[in-house]
């Protein structure tokens, strides 16, 4: 069973326990970290002070919610002159940092909110048990950034409504 979820989770998150209830699943883990890096100033530490339990939701399984609670370790940096002190055990491969969804689940909301009206996406949503509200998703779709590569751009174009407006290329740049 521990190959099963070494495929979809990361190596040192070591799977303790499952709970399946009407409509959620719930997979325990605990991290099995000896050492950690301090976001801060960069000094591996190993010394923890004690753990911290994250709650994350997850793309949904057999029609049924997915949670996930990590038990990670809360580490006591050993750098004296650092600022951060005390700093929780990362797992940025899984989730960003103070998210509550897996980056699974935030690029399927997100082609959503990008794809559809915000209350259609809700309802898909709703539909494969996800729960989230169309103000969320418009949240998630205003947030949304697609990285451009300016040294790709090789010309601009000047739409319609800006010819009609009398804007020209120099007034744009």
């Amino acid at each position: 069973m521990t190959n099963f979820f070494q495929q979809f989770y990361p190596d040192y998150l070591d799977h303790t326990n499952t709970e399946i209830n009407n409509d959620k699943v719930i997979f325990h883990f605990d991290s099995l970290r000896a050492e950690c890096i301090c976001p801060e100033c960069g000094k591996t530490t190993n010394k923890f002070k004690n753990y911290y339990n994250r709650k994350i939701q997850d793309l949904p399984i057999i029609d049924k919610q997915l949670f996930l609670i990590i038990r990670l370790k809360k580490y006591i940096c050993k750098n004296k002159f650092c600022s951060k002190g005390i700093f929780v055990e990362p797992i940025d491969e899984l989730v960003e940092k103070k998210s509550r969804k897996t980056k699974r689940l935030d690029e399927l909301l997100t082609r959503l909110a990008l794809t559809l009206s915000a209350e259609e996406a809700s309802r898909i949503c709703r539909s494969k048990k996800i729960s989230i509200s169309g103000d969320t998703l418009l949240r998630i779709a205003k947030a949304w950034q697609k990285e451009i590569n300016v040294e790709d751009i090789t010309a601009l174009g000047i739409d319609d409504f800006a010819l009609k407006k009398n804007i020209s290329m120099e007034q744009l740049l």
